[in-house]
């Protein structure tokens, strides 16, 4: 029998490999011209983030900055501050990838040594994680049409990964100091957090706007030089482009600080009044499609025995999208004689989904004064934890959107965080999909009607492949409202 068939490719994004490698850097920075020579180092950070992520001839090129921030004493005791900028690149071997695929990466500070070689040269050693994911186009042929053929098919909602780019919003902002702060002499530290408020999509591009938070200190310009914290919030945004997103699409941002430069400013007058901000945000973003996929799993020809073919083919199904702000209580132990907290920077590092769970850690770097009056830092990390039991997988950003904190007796600093999740949730699962079904012998003396005895949970589709009859045809015979059997019962199966 000549059945007529037609055929068509189904075709996602999947993720193909996952990686964590870890990068160890050392630079070895001199102090400019115009700095003071250092005397004693009270805090030495850093700050890395990614800037893109390429694939070109099997290879995988990860670009990044990191920021090192230097506050230290100088010969007269005076607090001053030095910043360094370095860049680094990591390339990963990766074979048989399409000119589809894409990567998403991101990048997780461990610590930072230092070592002063004399008081114009420091030498310092990074390490950090760097990860990431490499999604590629994955194809599955699947046979949609066939005449005289009874095809099974399920209807399923997916979620296509469709595209990631990294891109960075910049930023320039003058704050004048408020009525009651004292004039600046000197910035001796900064730190920043920012937060994702709005995403949206269009044809082609994608709308993102974000809360920034800057927190410095600096030392008065007045006869006692007291250190002073300054707060300023700001709002800022971007329009990205990304060829082939609709307005239906669903964009998953991840915010870090990248690049961060806060310098006194004279507006006019006799005494510096004023701070410039400026830097850039680093924005990973992940557009996510949602679908209705119509999947033929299963299929035979009515009075032939029939020759089926299958392929796996994974799907990422019911989706949901979180966009949601979660109150985190976090502890950090503190060193003892701590008198007074200046300034707490917090980073909240690249989060995981894990069998239900969405982690992630939160470190802490502190400036504070000791019981000697001396300024001192400490660094400490905790974790959170948040249940979505329903889900397997996620693309997630965790941002932070205001915090405050509490000095416990137990020599403990208590964090209340606001914080900010952006998550698209999803499950995995593998669908055997018919590529092919031909028929062989025709069977023979096919009675017109069968009774047959149904268990509960029995598929009728199951039924009718067995008995070369018609599901349809099955359920209304027997009056069945299911197409599984809800008990056991007596079935009349009749000839197709």
């Amino acid at each position: 029998m000549d059945n007529q068939k037609d055929f068509l490719c189904l075709e996602h994004n999947g993720k193909i490999l996952s990686k964590q490698i870890e990068a160890e850097n050392d630079f070895q920075e001199t102090v400019p011209a115009y700095c003071d020579d250092i005397y004693r180092v009270i805090k030495c950070s850093c700050r890395s983030y990614i800037t893109s992520a390429d694939i070109s001839y099997n290879e995988i090129k990860i670009y990044g900055k990191i920021e090192i921030g230097l506050s230290y004493y100088n010969e007269n005791s005076n607090i001053c501050f030095v910043d360094f900028e370095e860049n680094f690149t990591k390339t990963v071997s990766a074979d048989n990838l399409s000119d589809s695929s894409f990567v998403c990466a991101d990048i997780c500070d461990k610590y930072i040594n230092y070592r002063v070689i004399n008081q114009r040269r420091i030498d310092i050693h990074t390490s950090s994680t760097v990860i990431f994911d490499v999604y590629d186009r994955i194809s599955c042929p699947q046979i949609s049409v066939c005449e005289n053929a009874k095809l099974k098919k399920e209807n399923v909602k997916t979620s296509n990964i469709i595209n990631s780019i990294m891109t960075k919003i910049e930023f320039d902002e003058d704050y004048s100091l408020p009525a009651g702060f004292e004039p600046v002499k000197r910035v001796i530290s900064f730190t920043a957090y920012a937060s994702v408020t709005e995403t949206k999509t269009i044809k082609d591009k994608a709308l993102v706007k974000a809360n920034v938070n800057i927190s410095a200190l600096y030392v008065a310009d007045n006869e006692n030089e007291e250190i002073e914290n300054i707060e300023y919030t700001f709002n800022v945004s971007k329009i990205i482009d990304c060829s082939g997103i609709s307005d239906k699409d669903i964009c998953i941002s991840d915010i870090k600080i990248g690049s961060l430069y806060v310098k006194a400013k004279n507006n006019g007058g006799e005494r510096v009044n004023a701070l410039e901000i400026f830097g850039d945000l680093s924005l990973n973003n992940v557009f996510i499609r949602e679908n209705r996929l119509e999947l033929v799993t299963d299929g035979y020809i009515p009075e032939y025995i029939s020759e089926c073919s299958y392929s796996d083919y994974g799907v990422n199904e019911a989706g949901e999208y979180v966009n949601e702000n979660k109150l985190i209580n976090l502890s950090f132990p503190m060193p003892d004689g701590v008198n007074r907290v200046y300034d707490i920077g917090l980073t909240v590092l690249t989060p995981i989904f894990k069998s239900g769970k969405l982690i992630f850690s939160v470190q802490a770097d502190v400036l504070c004064e000791n019981e000697n009056g001396e300024i001192i830092s400490f660094s400490a990390g905790d974790d959170a934890e948040l249940n979505y039991p329903s889900y397997s997988e996620a693309v997630a950003g965790v941002s932070i959107s205001s915090f405050d904190y509490t000095i416990s007796d137990r020599n403990s600093l208590d964090l209340r965080i606001n914080s900010v999740i952006n998550m698209y949730m999803f499950n995995t699962r593998n669908i055997s999909v018919l590529t092919d079904v031909n028929e062989t012998d025709r069977i023979s003396n096919t009675p017109s009607l069968t009774v047959y005895f149904g268990k509960a949970d029995e598929s009728v589709w199951n039924i009718a492949k067995r008995f070369s009859s018609d599901e349809n045809v099955i359920i209304e015979e027997n009056s069945l409202v299911s197409d599984i059997l809800d008990a056991d019962r007596v079935l009349i199966i009749p000839k197709a």
